[in-house]
């Protein structure tokens, strides 16, 4: 009786925290994707959401090391998101918020 107790008991752990995990998922692509938008409407402090999103990817991909994931899709779990900060910080994306950030200035001065 108490054994299943015990199962009944993790198994609601396991699924409360895979409910957790869905949420922080969805929470972080509506952050992106919002972060996104506000960049494209000239907010260049928006910039910052996608940083913390793709450093929240790094930080939930490297500690799985220790449970010796696939090569593959460790490579590419680290792969995404050290891609998405390099083309952050590139010149090309640094000019074009730049320039969005121009555009919002002439749009709020019409």
């Amino acid at each position: 009786m108490d054994s299943n107790r015990s199962q009944l008991k993790h198994s609601t752990i396991v699924q409360i925290g895979d409910a957790f995990s869905a949420g922080l998922s969805v929470a972080g692509l509506v952050r992106s994707v919002n972060s996104n938008f506000l960049v494209v409407r000239g907010h260049a402090w928006a910039v910052w959401g996608m940083v913390g999103f793709f450093v929240m990817c790094l930080l939930v991909v490297l500690p799985t090391l220790q449970y010796h994931p696939h090569w593959f899709i460790y490579s590419e779990s680290l792969f995404w998101p050290l891609l998405g900060l390099l083309l952050i910080n590139s010149k090309g994306y640094r000019s074009m918020v730049g320039k969005l950030v121009e555009v919002r200035r002439l749009r709020e001065a019409a």
